[in-house]
C-alpha cells in the first residue's frame, strides 16, 4: 500500500495564528483580572509561543493534514478527522479538476460525468503531480 502526505504550511500557519491569538486574549484577560493591568514580558511572550506552536501542531493534524493510502484495489484519504474511503471498482471515470491558483484535485466520478455523484482527491495538496497521479489512477479504474 502506498502512503502519500506532505505538510502543508499554509495550515500551519493558520493553525499557529489562530493559535497565538487565542493563548494571548487568554493571558490578556487572566493578567488583567489578576493584576489589574495586562502585563507582559519577554518570558511570557516565549511562553505563549511555545504554548501556541504545541496547540497548532495538535490544530493541525486534527484538521489540516492530509494522508493518502491506496493500492490497486482501494483508497483511503484521511484529511485531519475526516476519513473517505472507497475500492476503485466504484468509479467509471476520473478526471483532472483545476480549482485555482495552480491547485490541482483528482475527480472520481461514480457515474454520468455530468452528475455531481465525485470524490475529490487533492493531487497538489499531496504533492503529487496531478498528470502522472491522473495517468496512474486510470490504470485502477
Amino acid at each position: 500500500m502506498k502512503r502519500v502526505s506532505k505538510l502543508h504550511f499554509g495550515d500551519i500557519g493558520k493553525s499557529f495564528s489562530v493559535a497565538f491569538v487565542l493563548i494571548t486574549i487568554a493571558w490578556g484577560i487572566v493578567s488583567y483580572y489578576s493584576f489589574g493591568g495586562i502585563y507582559i514580558s519577554w518570558q511570557i511572550l516565549l511562553g505563549n509561543l511555545a504554548v501556541s506552536a504545541t496547540l497548532s501542531a495538535i490544530i493541525y493534524r486534527m484538521r489540516y493534514h492530509r494522508l493518502l493510502e491506496y493500492d490497486e484495489r482501494r483508497f483511503t484519504l484521511r484529511t485531519g478527522k475526516r476519513i473517505t474511503e472507497g475500492e476503485w471498482k466504484d468509479f467509471s471515470l476520473v478526471s483532472l479538476y483545476h480549482k485555482g491558483f495552480g491547485v490541482f484535485a483528482l475527480r472520481l466520478y461514480r457515474g454520468n460525468p455530468d452528475e455531481t455523484d465525485f470524490v475529490e482527491l487533492p493531487a497538489t495538496d499531496l504533492g503529487l503531480n496531478p498528470s502522472n497521479f491522473r495517468f496512474e489512477l486510470s490504470q485502477y479504474l
